[in-house]
């Protein structure tokens, strides 16, 4: 089995479509409301696979978890904690998107035990990125 996709609920779907296509590759695919929720929904849809994002807006929403400002603290919490992006050179990427005006937490750190390195952003609401690069 592969991953189809995976939701995220933001507080501007403008910001966060321009976001995650700057940052990893994913742009607008389709759009739509569902008027009994009271939800704006758009699906990213990845540049190199048939992988999306699909992104929520409902007004008067409200986050449940404080904002992290270390990678390490948002780990004991249950449930999701981040997306992971596979890139091949994850210097040149890091190097991309902090021109890009992206915020880049954490340099490279490699984990040999599970054969790769990662590093993490900070999308424009305060969430976790984090980016691999197969060793």
């Amino acid at each position: 089995m592969l991953i189809h996709h995976f939701g995220l609920t933001v507080p501007d779907l403008e910001i966060a479509a321009d976001w995650y296509g700057r940052a990893v590759g994913y742009l607008p695919f389709a759009k739509t409301k569902n008027e009994d929720l009271n939800l704006d929904m758009v699906l990213l849809k990845s540049e190199s696979s048939d992988c999306y994002l699909e992104l929520f807006f409902s007004p008067g929403q409200t986050r449940p978890e404080p904002e992290f400002s270390d990678i390490p603290a948002h780990l004991p919490f249950e449930g999701w904690r981040h997306p992971a992006f596979i890139v091949s050179n994850i210097a040149a990427e890091l190097e991309r998107v902090a021109n890009d005006g992206i915020e880049v937490i954490s340099q490279p750190v490699s984990v040999e035990e599970f054969g790769y390195r990662y590093a993490f952003l900070r999308d424009p609401f305060g969430n976790l990125v984090e980016l691999v690069e197969k060793m």
